[in-house]
């Protein structure tokens, strides 16, 4: 077996906030033999387990020789610490031979941000170390590492639907349902939205008026924008939306209330395909509205909103999304995020599903890939699927921006540029918050985020199959999220496997990517 040699690079190695030695280390190890378990020792001299396997994508890209590169993420916190910087900190691995015997390698590192060190190991004596049990003393480490970044500056996402219906009947959503579209209409009131959001005090970075529902078929969409932008003026505004409903008035609105991004929900670059797949949708509507916003955005020299594409695969659908490249630089587009259909109660159509194409899928992902390239444009795409031939695409449908071009002639002049506070607008950050700062272990989303469901469900994420609290049982959404069910869950994201509400999560399985491609 070839001596296993490491690779190792710290990203973040953190101390206290009134100083002292490094308590939290972050980064990443490779190896060209894989390992099962790791261990580092701290300045007082205890052994402790490191948690190592988070995904990786990006070690993996620049290791692609190395067995094991794509799990190669490494966390270790400990109260005692581990030195101050450049001191020396002993790491020890356990490897297998091909029968499964286990022996001991111990190396050192030392504690230099950002620098790739080579770790020689040496064969040592097995003595006894512990488990992979998570410690109370790493949880705490959490927690106050994530107050200390958010008493820095706004670092949470608020996630919320403001009203709880749809205009649309869409074939993979579940307004396709006669019971959901029929339900009673509900709309958050704007003094409502103002207490659940001025629970969480300046620590909101951005607010997200979308989950699963179209914000501006409520009563109280502009209300809520003109609160926003003047009450809360460092606060991102960000939502998705169909734009059937996003007339000249409403497109005046989100230049005016400075909204940072507006994400459009489009599968197709034909009338046919759109209009089939959004049902209710009216394609020459819906292009001329988000052709307008574009022009009001560029009469008014502003950068935002930032205006980004959604485009969600199936078989039928997916040999329009190259072209459908061109349309979206046309129409002003940011970046593209292209995304495998979710199987839910209200879809499952296994021949839609590219998992079930995947000569299909990769085909196409190279063809988007390269109009990418010659638009100028980033795209989040998944990975390409393992197996099937080289796929013939003269057996798809003829496609052609004849549609697009049809409605984007029929626009008519704009008028007056808008003329808002927002002007001009400042670039995204994201640096130095959760999302940074907890990007590494399994998920950072219950560090940075907080979605509000149904108006009273109270998760981390869309996907997490958990409610960890609802409004209606007296907390608010920052009391939950500051709670004992938010903190068990974020010490869960050290485990490799994350928190067992996570199964089935389509972002780890990766029918969302997370990756731009370029």
């Amino acid at each position: 077996m070839p001596r296993p040699d490491l690779e190792l690079c710290l990203e973040k190695v953190r101390s206290p906030a009134g100083g002292g030695p490094a308590v939290w280390l972050l980064g990443w190890m490779v190896s060209p033999a894989p390992f099962q378990r790791v261990w580092v020792r701290t300045g007082a001299g205890n052994w402790i387990t490191a948690r190592y396997g988070f995904n990786r994508p990006d070690v993996l890209g620049a290791f692609p020789e190395f067995e094991g590169a794509a799990l190669a993420g490494l966390f270790a916190a400990a109260m005692a610490g581990f030195g101050e910087k450049d001191a020396e900190v002993r790491l020890r691995i356990e490897v297998a031979d091909a029968g499964g015997t286990t022996r001991h390698l111990e190396g050192a590192f030392r504690l230099r941000p950002g620098d790739r060190q080579a770790v020689v190991l040496e064969s040592v004596s097995k003595i006894a170390l512990p488990d992979e049990t998570l410690r109370e003393e790493e949880g705490r480490l959490i927690e106050e590492r994530l107050n200390a970044v958010l008493a820095r500056k706004p670092g949470l996402s608020l996630r919320m639907d403001i009203v709880n219906k749809c205009n649309l009947r869409c074939v993979m959503c579940h307004y396709s349902d006669d019971a959901v579209f029929r339900k009673p209409a509900r709309s958050i009131r704007p003094e409502e939205f103002e207490e659940w959001f001025g629970a969480f005090g300046d620590e909101v970075r951005e607010v997200i008026l979308s989950c699963g529902d179209e914000p501006m078929v409520s009563p109280h969409f502009a209300a809520i924008l003109r609160s926003l932008a003047r009450n809360h003026p460092r606060t991102e505004i960000v939502f998705s939306t169909n734009a059937t409903l996003m007339r000249e008035p409403v497109a005046r609105l989100i230049l005016e209330s400075g909204v940072a991004l507006v994400m459009f929900s489009l599968d197709g670059v034909t009338a046919s395909t759109l209009e089939r797949i959004r049902k209710g949708i009216r394609y020459p509507q819906v292009i001329g509205n988000i052709l307008r916003l574009k022009a009001l955005r560029d009469a008014a020299g502003s950068a935002r909103p930032l205006m980004v594409f959604n485009f969600v695969m199936l078989r039928s659908n997916v040999h329009e999304a190259p072209l459908f490249v061109a349309a979206a630089k046309a129409m002003g587009a940011h970046y593209l995020d292209f995304r495998h259909v979710v199987a839910s109660a209200y879809f499952d159509d296994p021949a839609e599903m590219l998992s079930n194409h995947p000569s299909v899928w990769n085909h196409y992902r190279g063809k988007v890939l390269t109009a990418c390239r010659e638009h100028g444009l980033e795209a989040y795409l998944p990975p390409p699927l393992p197996g099937g031939a080289d796929h013939d695409p003269a057996t798809d449908p003829a496609v052609t921006l004849d549609d697009f071009h049809a409605a984007a002639a029929a626009l008519g002049p704009v008028g007056d540029p808008p003329v808002g506070s927002a002007f001009p607008a400042p670039a995204r950050d994201v640096t130095e918050t959760p999302f940074t700062e907890f990007n590494g272990l399994f998920c950072d989303r219950p560090f940075n985020e907080v979605m509000i469901r149904n108006q009273e469900e109270i998760l981390p994420c869309a996907w997490h199959r958990n409610v960890l609290g609802r409004l209606g049982e007296g907390a608010s959404a920052a009391e939950v999220f500051r709670g004992e069910a938010f903190r068990r869950l974020r010490l869960n994201m050290l485990r490799t496997g994350g928190d067992p509400g996570c199964a089935g999560c389509p972002v780890k399985a990766e029918q969302l990517p997370t990756l731009k491609q370029t």
